[in-house]
């Protein structure tokens, strides 16, 4: 059985406690020594030995070593971060030996986690929880924040609609808190920490019940115990999906923990901040933070998957994240654009005849912001004569280029250009916003 760990409390959202996050380096720009260890190069000069040397020989030398500074990578703090005492049986090989049939699959979940893996290991160290419970995304969603089951759980932990209520989790038509990576994360670890408690530190059984619920869990034990048999959870009686659910936890703390042992290649993830989650304040039309940011509209949406629509929540969390390298030019650009400018409403004035279908449609929306910015009931409409609030996204460039209309008059003039450039130069320098977009969204719409 793994250790026991005291209960936990709670705790300041990692919203709060950090603005920033971390992402995936393009690895084609992650140079030797993400091993965690000093790169040892050749010998590049030469140190002469005290003593004679003779006419025909040169100085006798000893070579100079030179440490390059190196990246860390977070598999080198999760491990240090493991915790359960793995025993060995065959249901935990037959799960290793599956996974390393799939060694395509094990890079894939690997590219995946990248955005995510820092801030649920920095908030499993927070609460001085196992780090083996930040390999349970592999599990559950692939690592991926948009992940959603046909059975209608959702996110990097796949809460059910029903279980995610229960922990703070919101749900509406603009918005879903389970593929909130900060939300989920925290509800998650809350979820993992009631269950241990009410499973007297038994980790193996708490993670059962995360995976078979805690009514299952308990079920089986108190068979087992009626027929005087053990009570733990290799002995229990549980669904075929949670025999399997431990042995491949730690088939995959085995992987992660030896990589070398099994011929397995970790992806470089470099263990340093490199998202940044900002505070709007209030909804933002996700076309209009593109704009702001210089990045492209596919990376918002892959970084804050909760948003279904195109714009973040009226109600908050007013969340959204970005690259960091954009955090500086986000801020001062969406501080000089007029809140009323960040979501563009209409006022429209029913007509006769019209319905919510019609006005939807005549303004590129949907009915239900409508409906939710005029407090319209399910089977309610609108009557003629009646001005109704119509929220729609900015749908052309012309509309963007009004909306940013106040951000060109408060930009610095360009710099001169540099003269001293090589006149034979035609091609203009790759625009780093356009590249580093593009680098990102590759790496996120990969499919498994």
């Amino acid at each position: 059985m793994g250790k026991t760990y005291p209960k936990t409390s709670q705790h300041p959202t990692p919203a709060q406690r950090y603005r920033k996050l971390f992402f995936l380096l393009p690895f084609s720009l992650i140079f030797l020594g993400c091993t965690g260890d000093p790169v040892r190069e050749k010998p590049v000069a030469a140190v002469p030995v005290a003593g004679k040397a003779t006419a025909d020989a040169q100085p006798a030398t000893v070579p100079v070593t030179i440490e390059r500074p190196v990246v860390p990578v977070i598999w080198d703090r999760l491990r240090k971060n493991f915790a359960f005492d793995i025993p060995d049986n065959t249901r935990i090989a037959f799960e290793r030996n599956s996974l390393l049939k799939q060694k395509r699959y094990l890079q894939k979940i690997q590219e995946n986690a990248a955005p995510w893996l820092r801030l649920v290991l920095d908030e499993i160290e927070e609460r001085k929880l196992p780090g083996e419970l930040a390999l349970i995304p592999f599990m559950e969603s692939a690592y991926r924040a948009d992940a959603q089951s046909p059975y209608g759980m959702a996110g990097l932990w796949q809460f059910t609609s029903g279980t995610g209520r229960l922990f703070g989790l919101d749900s509406n038509w603009w918005y879903d808190e389970r593929r909130d990576a900060v939300s989920s994360t925290e509800a998650a670890l809350n979820y993992f920490s009631r269950l241990n408690r009410n499973f007297n530190n038994d980790w193996e059984l708490t993670l059962a019940a995360y995976n078979a619920g805690d009514g299952t869990v308990a079920k089986a034990i108190k068979t087992n115990r009626s027929k005087g048999k053990p009570a733990g959870y290799w002995s229990l009686n549980l669904p075929k999906t949670t025999k399997g659910y431990i042995p491949k936890l730690y088939a995959l703390a085995q992987i992660f923990s030896n990589p070398e042992a099994y011929g397995i290649q970790l992806e470089p993830i470099p263990d340093q901040h490199q998202i940044y989650v900002a505070d709007t304040g209030g909804q933002l039309d996700l076309g209009l933070a593109a704009k702001l940011a210089g990045i492209e509209l596919g990376v918002i949406k892959q970084l804050n998957p909760a948003y279904g629509h195109w714009a973040s929540n009226p109600k908050g969390p007013h969340r959204l994240m970005l690259p960091d390298s954009k955090s500086e030019v986000f801020r001062k650009r969406l501080s000089v654009v007029p809140k009323e400018k960040w979501l563009q409403i209409k006022q429209h004035p029913v007509q006769k005849g019209e319905t919510l279908a019609n006005i939807a449609g005549a303004y590129h929306t949907q009915i239900e912001p409508i409906k939710l910015a005029n407090d319209i009931k399910d089977k309610g409409g609108v009557k003629p004569g009646q001005i109704i609030s119509v929220p729609a996204p900015y749908s052309n460039e012309e509309s963007y280029l009004i909306a940013l209309n106040a951000i060109e008059k408060s930009m610095p003039p360009p710099t001169a250009p540099n003269t001293t450039a090589n006149p034979e130069q035609k091609k203009p320098p790759k625009d780093p916003v356009n590249t580093l977009a593009k680098q990102f969204q590759g790496i996120f719409t990969r499919k498994l």
